[in-house]
Formats: structure tokens, C-alpha cells, sequence
């Protein structure tokens, strides 16, 4: 056997002997080092957010597109990058016609919110609460004075008695506030007043749009090379045939999770679109897409959502039965997707533990904002069906598992 045929070669006891080094490595890592690990890591995603939040996104639609790209290729034995410009296309002019569509209805619902008869509709719906709340107020009230004992009262037998007249003795009034001397020597000197402009809302729209468009246009660059040429690079990453075997499955297992969670996202989208135009809500499919997105974010997003359809909802009906109901439904959705749906059709292997699940969410909230929380749960699943493939990770595994 040649030299080059045995430096690729790595025998089964050399890979067991990394294995056990890299086992010993991690349980001789002390808390203390963990823990610097941890904050480590936590500093560096915060600072690294426009550089990283788009190759992420980038990964998870890829991951989310890749079987549609090997059933072009492989199936219908389109190139790659042919492929991969095709699927692009497609997912571009959808994302921009939602927003050219949702964005102006939006913008509405959101001026809308300032009017006086929104507010009152709002303080309507809330009014037996606050009923509620103050007839409480009072109870506790009465018997706080029911349960204080009350105090002697102690005379003084110096004080005159009021019923006596003090004649001369008059009331004090406090003294006027005294302006300050500085402010009368500004108005003196006639010096111009000093303003504080806050910044324009509209800079900030603009800003804030400018950011979003770069974002997405790194991104859908990423998701192009990716897809056409990111199969090629991971088997050059490797040569072991194992290791590529390996990463093939965790790409397989990782791809077939986020294409379901999307493809159930999406059903439950246009379901809430359903039942929202059955209530009479207007632009019912602004609201479907709003729930398939807000869906990514378990738990925090389906309240995001309710609330969000109650806001529009006082804006739309004068009935108070009404804006109640609709983000009732809205959030009944929810709670059968989460609670039977999804679990019927991921089963027992792509669960998680809900307290893992929030703690995690509410971290990459911290850190990314409302992206990082969209993101959160796709990157934890990623984590797990890693894990899962090495059994030195076998007790991570577990603590994440439900």
C-alpha cells in the first residue's frame, strides 16, 4: 500500500483514540471555564449580529430549500445553479409581492391605533376589568380599616382649644416659587432657548427599510451559492467517507424538519386566514401571514399575534363580543397546532423541552431581537439532531429532549 492511500486511511482504533481525547478534553472543562465559554460566545454573537444574522438565515432557508433542489437536480437533472436561480426567482417575487401587498394595510391598522374612537372602543373592552379591579380596591380598603386598630388620641394641654377664637393670627400662606436667577438673566440677556429635536419618524422608517432590504439582499445571495454549490462543498470538507455520511444524514435530518415546520407553519397560516375572514376582519391574509411567521417564535409569537389582531380588531368592529372572539380564535389556532398538529406529525423525535425552548428564545431575543427569536427555535432543533448523532453528547441530548 502506498503512503498517499495510507494517509487517507484512518483506522478504527486511531478514530476511537480522538474520540476518547475528545471526551476527556470536555470533562476536564470545569465549570468556571464553561461558564467563561458561555459569556464568551454570548459577547462575540451580540457584536457580530449584521455579519452573522444573514449567513444563518441564509443556512436555515437553505436547509429549508434543499430538497427542492435536489428533486430538480437529481430528479430532473437540472444544473445546480440553473436550480438554484429558479427556486431563487420564485421565493424573491413571493417575499416581494407580500410586502408590497401587507405593508400598506399595515401601515393603516397602525394609524388607526391613534384615534379617539379606538381608544374608547379599547377602554370599553376593558371597563368590567377595571370595574372589577376597583370594586377589589374598595373591599380591601374597608377591611384594612376594619383590621388596623385605631390609635388613642393624645391631647395636648398646652394647644388652645378651637373652638376659642385667635383673633390676629391669620393663615400662612406659602411663598411663591422663586425663579431662578440664571433664568431671569437668560430672559434678560434675550438668549435664544435651546430646543432638543428628536429624530423624524420618517428618517427612521427609511433607515429602518435601508436595513431590512441589505439584509435580505446578503441573504438571498448566500441562500444562490448555497444551494448551488454548497453539496460540493461539504463533500470536500471531508474525505472520510464516515464524516460525509454523517454530515449527509444530519443535513438530511435538519432539511426535513425545517421543510415540515415551514409546510405546518403555512397550513396554519392559511387556516387563521380562514377564520379571520369568517369573522369579518379585513385583509384576512395579513393575518395568515402574520401567524405563519409569529409561529416560529413558540409561545411569545402566538401572543404577539392575538394581540395584535385585538388592537385591529377595536379599529374594525363596534361590537365588543366581537373584538374579543377574534384573537380567542386566533390564539385557539395556535393552541391546537402547537399542542396536536405538530406533535401528530414530527413525533417524539423532534421534541423539546418547553423550558429549554423558552429559555433559549428569550436569550436570542436579547441578543438579536424580534429576528434572533425567529431564528431561535430552527437553530436549537439544529443543535439536537447534532447532538443526537454523537453519544458522547448523548446527556445534552437529553436535557434538551422533552
Amino acid at each position: 500500500m502506498s503512503n498517499d492511500n495510507q494517509s487517507d486511511f484512518i483506522p478504527s482504533e486511531e478514530e476511537e483514540e480522538h474520540k476518547a481525547s475528545l471526551r476527556d478534553s470536555i470533562r476536564r472543562m470545569t465549570n468556571v471555564q464553561l461558564g467563561i465559554l458561555l459569556l464568551a460566545g454570548a459577547y462575540t454573537l451580540y457584536f457580530v449580529r449584521p455579519v452573522l444574522l444573514p449567513v444563518i438565515l441564509a443556512l436555515l432557508i437553505t436547509l429549508i430549500l434543499n430538497p427542492i433542489q435536489k428533486f430538480l437536480h437529481e430528479r430532473l437533472h437540472i444544473l445546480s445553479p440553473v436550480a438554484a436561480l429558479m427556486i431563487l426567482m420564485m421565493v424573491t417575487s413571493g417575499v416581494g409581492a407580500a410586502i408590497i401587498y401587507l405593508s400598506e394595510p399595515a401601515y393603516e391598522y397602525s394609524e388607526k391605533l391613534r384615534d379617539d374612537i379606538v381608544k374608547q372602543r379599547l377602554k370599553n373592552v376593558f371597563q368590567p376589568l377595571s370595574d372589577i379591579q376597583s370594586g377589589l380596591n374598595k373591599v380591601a380598603t374597608e377591611v384594612e380599616k376594619i383590621t388596623t386598630p385605631k390609635e388613642p388620641e393624645v391631647e395636648d394641654e398646652f394647644a388652645p382649644p378651637e373652638s376659642i377664637a385667635r383673633p390676629g393670627i391669620e393663615k400662612k400662606v406659602s411663598p411663591p416659587l422663586e425663579t431662578p436667577a440664571t433664568v431671569l438673566d437668560d430672559i434678560k440677556d434675550n438668549k435664544p432657548v435651546r430646543v432638543k429635536v428628536g429624530k423624524s419618524p420618517v428618517d427612521e422608517l427609511i433607515k429602518t427599510v435601508k436595513s431590512v432590504g441589505y439584509h435580505l439582499v446578503i441573504t438571498f445571495i448566500l441562500v444562490f451559492f448555497l444551494l448551488a454549490y454548497g453539496e460540493n462543498m461539504i463533500k470536500r470538507i471531508t474525505e472520510v467517507e464516515a464524516t460525509a455520511a454523517l454530515m449527509d444524514q444530519l443535513t438530511t435530518e435538519v432539511s426535513r424538519y425545517m421543510l415540515t415546520i415551514t409546510v405546518i407553519n403555512s397550513l396554519l397560516g392559511v387556516i387563521t386566514g380562514l377564520a379571520m375572514w369568517a369573522l369579518g376582519m379585513p385583509n384576512p391574509i395579513l393575518w395568515g401571514v402574520m401567524a405563519g411567521t409569529l409561529n416560529f417564535i413558540p409561545y411569545i409569537g402566538a401572543i404577539i399575534g392575538a394581540v395584535i389582531v385585538f388592537l385591529v380588531a377595536a379599529t374594525h368592529f363596534d361590537n365588543q363580543l366581537a373584538v374579543i372572539l377574534v384573537p380567542a380564535v386566533y390564539y385557539m389556532l395556535t393552541i391546537i397546532e402547537g399542542n396536536f398538529l405538530t406533535p401528530a406529525i414530527l413525533g417524539k423525535s423532534f421534541t423539546v423541552n418547553p423550558i429549554v425552548i423558552f429559555i433559549w428564545v428569550m436569550a436570542w431575543g436579547a441578543l438579536w431581537g424580534i429576528p434572533g427569536m425567529l431564528i431561535g427555535l430552527p437553530i436549537l432543533m439544529v443543535v439536537r439532531i447534532s447532538l443526537s448523532k454523537f453519544p458522547m453528547f448523548n446527556r445534552l441530548e437529553r436535557i434538551i429532549s422533552a
